[in-house]
């Protein structure tokens, strides 16, 4: 790892910063543990939301997002996810 990897997974607020905190984190992680590659947001889009969807205007309909899970390394080091 690099000297300041970080972990956030924004859904639940795990993670961690730095080594001791990673290590800690991948080690109580579960052996089965799989990471199956599904993701989707859906909201009500019931007032505008300009951080986040600028200029679009309210619908009352559903929207549905995909999201993207990003990880960097530095050579075979993490350097955050």
């Amino acid at each position: 790892m690099v000297s300041t990897p970080y972990v956030n997974h924004v859904p639940t607020m795990t993670g961690g910063v730095g080594y001791q905190d990673l290590a800690r984190f991948y080690k109580v992680t579960p052996p089965d543990t799989e990471l199956i590659t599904v993701s989707r947001t859906v909201l009500m889009l019931a007032q505008e939301i300009d951080y986040f969807l600028p200029g679009i205007k309210p619908t009352g309909k559903p929207l549905e997002i995909a999201l993207v899970g990003v990880v960097a390394f530095r050579g075979d080091k993490l350097t955050f996810e």
